[in-house]
Formats: C-alpha cells, structure tokens, sequence
C-alpha cells in the first residue's frame, strides 16, 4: 500500500511538472507572437513611412518637371510675341513708306494736272479774247460793208481797208494761206464760206483759225485764233 501511494504521488508530481512546462510553454509562444506582432507592426510603419517619402520625391521631381516645362513655355511665347511684333513693325514701316510715296505721287499728278488745266484755262482766254475779236470784226463789217478790220497780227492791225473784189482770188483754184504766225507748213482739216465773203480756214498744223475775205483785198496776214487744246 505503501509503495503504491508512493507512486502516486510521484505520477500526480510529473503530472503537476508536465502541466507546468506546458503553460512556461504557451506563455513563451504568447510571447514570441506578441514581439512578432510588434515586430509586424514596426515593420509595416516604417513600410508607410518609406512609401510616404518615395511619393514626396516623386512628387517634387514633378513639380521641378512642370517649372522647367511652364519657364519654356513663357519663353517661347516670348520669342512669339518679340518675333509678331517685329513683323508688324516692319510691316507698318513698309506700309508707312509705301503711304508717303503714294502722297507724293498724288500731289506730283495733281499738280501736273493743274499745270495742264491752268494752259487749258489760259487756252481758253486766249480762244475767248480771239473769238471776241472776230465778233468785232464781223460786226464792223456788218455795220460797214465797204471797210474790213486788218488781221490781229498785222502790224498795222486796226486799220481801215477799202473793199476790192479780188476776182482772180475767187477764180484761182487755189491759194497760201500762210500766216506770219506758223510755226509749221498749214495742214488745213476744214474750210467753211461765211456770208460776205468770209472764208474760214481750220489749220490744225498750227492749232488756229485763219479769216480770209476773198472780196476784199487784205494784206497777206489772215486773222491768228488759237484753237483749244483738248
């Protein structure tokens, strides 16, 4: 009986020391998955803090990449704007230019037009002044039949000739009509009969009138009008 409750005793002892290895056991393994827990949990910190990092110099590397893309673009505007400037620069120099010879031109033709209507005004006095003095001749002439004024570019111009028929003249198949005033052989374009006797001679050589009165006899300087130039 003795020996057996030794026994036992000795088996509920080894059981007790089994039982209590177990739990130094767990309580060893609770531990180790604690520290690796923390261990995780460090690890996976210092992980968000690396990934943070990462992202922030990803980020500025960005950034620099958009300045340096944002200062090349303000550039090449600049070089735009200095390039479209200069263009119009020259563009209104060459316009300028262009404007001032046109003005220059206009008032050189304006005043050759001028010029040209200042002799056709001065043609025109002059055409007037000649057909008033052959309004006064032919007045005279009404008023006296027998006497004829002389030719304005006779030299004893304004003096009275007594009328004779000059049959031959009438008769002649042709005659000069030369005046002192030619400056070119006559080139006669008309000849119109006048009542009294009066011929009219359009030389268009020498641009005048020339008066003729084939009834009276006149010395050889017929009546000097100038015709308008057109």
């Amino acid at each position: 009986m003795g020996v057996e409750r030794e026994e036992e005793k000795n088996e509920e002892k080894q059981e007790e020391e089994e039982e209590d290895e177990r739990r130094r056991r767990r309580k060893m393994r609770l531990r180790r998955v604690r520290r690796s827990s923390d261990t995780d949990e460090e690890n996976n910190g210092q992980s968000e803090v690396d990934s943070l990092k990462a992202e922030i110099v990803n980020l500025k590397k960005q950034q620099e990449k958009l300045e340096r893309r944002v200062i090349s673009e303000k550039q090449e505007v600049q070089n735009n704007f200095s390039s479209i400037e200069k263009k119009m620069m020259n563009s209104i120099k060459k316009y300028n230019l262009r404007l001032r010879e046109n003005i220059a031109q206009l008032e050189s033709n304006n005043k050759a037009h001028v010029d040209e209507l200042s002799k056709d005004l001065k043609t025109c006095e002059n055409n007037i002044k000649g057909l008033r003095k052959l309004q006064k001749m032919l007045q005279q002439r009404n008023q006296s039949p027998g006497a004829t004024a002389l030719p304005m570019s006779s030299s004893n111009a304004g003096d009275t000739v007594t009328s004779k028929p000059l049959k031959d003249l009438r008769q002649s198949a042709e005659f000069s009509v030369r005046a002192d005033g030619d400056k070119k052989e006559p080139g006669i374009n008309d000849v119109k009969l006048l009542p009294g006797g009066l011929l009219v001679v359009t030389d268009g050589s020498n641009q005048c009138l020339k008066l003729f009165n084939i009834q009276v006899k006149l010395p050889a300087w017929p009546l000097f009008i100038p015709i308008l130039r057109h």
